[in-house]
Formats: C-alpha cells, sequence, structure tokens
C-alpha cells in the first residue's frame, strides 16, 4: 500500500468528534502510530507485529479502548480496511478503463480494409477475456468463499486477484472458461505466502 499510496485520507471532524479526543495526547499518538504501520503493511499487520512497533502494553491498551482490533493473531483498523477496499476497485476501474480506451484506439486506428477476420477473431478473444475479469472481481460470494477457506480477509484476496490475472494475461492464459479459471485461482492462491511481499508467479492453466 505505501508504494501504491503512501498516504490514507484523514478525516479533521471525525477525529475531533470522535472518541480518540477525549483521550490524552499519549492514546492519541500511539493510535496515529498503528494506523501508520497497518497502512505500510498493506492493512495486513499481526498482534505480534504491532507488539514490536508500538510494545505489548501500547498495543494491548488501543485493543482494550476498542480503537483497533484483534482477532486470531491479526489486527485490523476498519476505517483504513475501508479505504483498501476502495482503491483496489478503483485500480480495477482505471484498469478496465485503460483497456477500453486501448481497444477504442485500436479500432480507430484499423480502416475497412484492414479489418479481416484475424482481427475480428483476435477482438472476439479479447472480449471473452475482459468477461472472464468482469465476472471473477463481480463474484464476491466466490471471493469471500475463498477468504474463508483460506482464513484470511477479503482484501487480500481482492489484491492477489488482480496480480494472478495480470500474470495470467501476460501468458496468455485467461482464453478460457470461467470455471477453469476460478479452480486455478483457488490453487494458486493456497500457494501464496502472505507474509511475503513477492507473490510466487502463476503457472499455465
Amino acid at each position: 500500500m505505501a508504494k501504491e499510496l503512501p498516504y490514507f485520507k484523514f478525516n479533521v471532524s471525525e477525529w475531533l468528534l470522535g472518541r480518540i479526543s477525549d483521550e490524552n495526547y499519549r492514546v492519541q499518538g500511539l493510535f496515529l502510530s498503528a494506523c501508520c504501520h497497518y497502512w505500510h503493511k498493506e492493512c495486513l499487520i499481526t498482534l505480534v507485529e504491532l507488539n514490536k512497533k508500538l510494545g505489548k502494553t501500547n498495543t494491548k491498551l488501543l485493543v482494550n479502548y476498542k480503537f483497533i482490533f484483534e482477532s486470531d493473531g491479526d489486527i485490523t483498523i476498519p476505517f483504513l480496511d475501508e479505504q483498501r477496499s476502495e482503491l483496489t476497485e478503483l485500480q480495477r476501474k482505471r484498469i478496465e478503463a485503460g483497456r477500453r480506451g486501448g481497444k477504442a484506439k485500436g479500432k480507430q486506428s484499423l480502416s475497412k480494409t484492414e479489418a479481416n477476420p484475424k482481427h475480428l477473431e483476435v477482438d472476439k478473444i479479447k472480449k471473452r477475456k475482459d468477461k472472464i475479469k468482469e465476472d471473477l472481481f463481480s463474484s464476491q460470494v466466490w471471493k469471500e468463499g475463498i477468504a474463508k477457506l483460506n482464513k484470511c480477509k477479503l482484501i487480500e484476496v481482492e489484491k492477489y486477484l488482480v496480480i494472478f490475472l495480470e500474470g495470467q494475461e501476460l501468458d496468455d492464459n485467461l482464453d478460457r472458461d470461467l470455471q477453469e479459471v476460478k479452480k486455478h485461482f483457488r490453487a494458486w492462491f493456497k500457494k501464496q505466502d502472505f507474509k511475503s511481499d513477492k507473490p510466487k508467479r502463476t503457472i499455465a492453466l
């Protein structure tokens, strides 16, 4: 997240009118520091990791005050998770918009005399690939099922889905049946090391 967007949205009114402003400056500073570490780690940080950054006593204080939440060893800060999901969705829309724009320019560059069966077939394959990507991103229940099965957050599934699709497109492996692509992603996702910043390379279908 720090690479894609090094800052998160800070609503001054919510801070001043919220519970956090009732606390002393030490607690306020700890919460802001926790938010920075959480965002820098792409909203994926464990209790152990945050303890090392803030100290066990300070982390426990924030959890007890319900400014941050802990579940099964993972830390959650809801308002930052919402921003992360919004960013993932925005990134997906920009990718799709860019592809549609590129497709439109490509069509304009082709005159009627240049439009032969080969071009039509390429365009048909491209449409099938785009449809698969759209279906995958819109399959909310499917994504939530994978997150539950792998005991991870939905934002992790969405993040790795973007990486997976980029790899499959480079390898020209998206001209497939939707269920086949879903099955391949599930198998690939299980092999990922979420503690690592480098996802394992996608393999051919």
